[in-house]
């Protein structure tokens, strides 16, 4: 609208508003701020939900650390240490994979004599080996 109000919140900000619907605070109730940006030097955008859609949020976000508690076979308070393992597993068994695939190239590059042919003169030996990168 035409009126802009200024709003201070002690001596931490100060901002000019022409969105806000309530006569004080206590009307707002569960308040959860899903992101914060920066908009310019010295400046942040606060972005928040509340009243009902902050409740729900709330319980989403719980039903989500419920199910990851299940999968991952921990409790909440040891998710990101399992997390750390399982990435640390994740990493071992790429190695692993990979070491393996270099060994059976090697073995069947070795299997492969018996497959040379002479074309003109020259050996050749053509193979297509697949799922390995070159």
């Amino acid at each position: 609208g035409d009126v802009v109000r200024v709003l201070k919140m002690g001596p931490f900000s100060m901002e000019l508003c022409g969105g806000t619907h309530v006569r004080n605070t206590s009307e707002i109730g569960l308040f959860k701020i899903v992101s914060e940006t920066g908009v310019a030097a010295g400046v942040r955008r606060i972005e928040a939900i509340t009243g009902h859609a902050s409740y729900k949020y709330v319980l989403k976000n719980e039903e989500l650390i419920k199910s990851i508690e299940g999968r991952m076979k921990t409790t909440r308070e040891n998710i990101e240490q399992r997390l750390g393992e399982m990435e640390k597993i994740e990493k071992e068994q790429r190695k692993e994979i990979e070491s393996i695939k270099a060994k059976l190239l090697g073995n069947a590059a070795s299997d492969m004599t018996s497959e040379i042919k002479e074309i003109n003169g020259v050996k050749v030996l053509a193979k297509v080996f697949e799922g390995v990168e070159a």
